[in-house]
């Protein structure tokens, strides 16, 4: 007989210490078998396909939020275009910063080497001139060619796109101040002449001198600043300009008149009452005056009570309206230095001498 051997089925080996996804055991008979591969056949209710939302008329479509489809790049991307615009405008405003900056220093180093070479010629004529009414004639000369050279300058200066408000006042304080610490012994102003002569001291001869050195050293800075204004140094600078009247009076005949006389005035007296203080001291006082009273009265006539440095700065002007600038910047100044020294040499002295008549009886 022949032994027939019994087939039987191969039988799985049995995982110990493994379970399958979902959470099922894998058993050894075909019935536990049977759920396993209908879960994974069958998709699970959680996986399925939601439906597409439609988006109804009037709402806009939602976009994904930046980062999570592409990984954050474009959030990247967005802060590195920020920064190169805002780099770009960074350098837009340099550029458009620089120009402007560049030509207020030419400026500054214009009104610096009028100031150096005025001081280098005074310097010399010092040492070689001896006549006391040759010296004074040329020292006159240049302190108002000085004068009127600087004060050309800072009204370019101040017609400018201004950095500050108060940048124009700055200039004219420090420039006030370098003024005085440069132009002592001279008067650059006709008014200053005419009240040392009135109070006598300064004989006629001489103030003759100091007042036909005042009148070229004003056209003669009026005519050199046109010329340096031709080289086109800066936008700014254009020789067509020391041809064209700027009229700076904003009132009326009255206001101008009575706005001059005035400044006039309280410059003058404090000029003469300032004389007992401290150099360094009254230098800086009258530079601040001279600030303030251009503060005040600068929107009216410019604030100008020199009648050497209106000719200079409105010779076109005084030749379409002379009489209206004559009255105006040299009739008004003038009056303003009589009615000083009427009040300080004449009715404070007699009303003082009243007072002690009267307290004495």
């Amino acid at each position: 007989m022949r032994c027939v051997p019994s087939h039987r089925p191969p039988q799985p080996r049995r995982r110990r210490g493994r379970e399958p996804k979902g959470g099922l055991t894998v058993g050894p008979s075909s019935g536990a078998q049977q759920p396993l591969r209908a879960s994974i056949a069958a998709p699970s209710p959680a996986a399925a396909p939601t439906p597409e939302r439609r988006v109804g008329e009037g709402e806009a479509p939602r976009r994904p939020a930046p980062g999570r489809e592409e990984g954050g790049s474009r959030t990247w991307d967005s802060e590195k275009l920020a920064a190169a615009r805002r780099r770009e405008r960074g350098a837009m405003a340099q550029r458009g910063l620089w120009p402007e900056v560049q030509d207020t220093c030419t400026s500054l180093g214009l009104l610096l080497a009028a100031v150096l070479l005025a001081g280098a010629a005074r310097v010399l004529a010092r040492k070689q001139l001896q006549r006391p009414l040759v010296h004074a004639f040329v020292l006159e000369l240049l302190a108002t060619w000085q004068l009127c050279c600087c004060t050309h300058e800072l009204q370019l200066l101040g017609e400018q796109e201004l950095l500050h408000p108060t940048w124009p006042l700055i200039l004219v304080y420090f420039f006030s101040l370098l003024h005085g610490l440069t132009l002592v012994g001279t008067a650059s102003n006709p008014c200053s002449v005419l009240m040392q002569m009135l109070l006598g001291g300064m004989s006629a001869e001489m103030g003759a001198a100091r007042l036909l050195a005042q009148l070229l050293g004003a056209l003669g800075g009026r005519f050199c600043m046109g010329a340096l204004w031709g080289l086109g140094l800066t936008k700014y600078h254009d020789g067509g300009r020391s041809f064209v009247c700027r009229n700076p009076i904003q009132v009326d005949l009255s206001k101008a008149v009575i706005a001059e006389a005035l400044c006039s005035f309280i410059f003058h007296s404090a000029l003469l009452h300032f004389q007992e203080v401290r150099t360094k001291l009254r230098i800086h006082l009258l530079a601040a005056l001279i600030t303030f009273l251009v503060y005040a009265g600068g929107s009216l006539t410019g604030a100008v009570f020199n009648p050497a440095l209106a000719l200079s700065l409105h010779f076109q002007c005084f030749d379409e309206e002379f009489i209206r600038f004559f009255i105006v910047y040299w009739l008004a100044p003038s009056l303003g230095i009589l009615l000083m020294i009427l009040m300080f040499s004449f009715f404070l002295p007699w009303l003082y001498n009243n007072r002690t008549s009267s307290k004495k009886e």
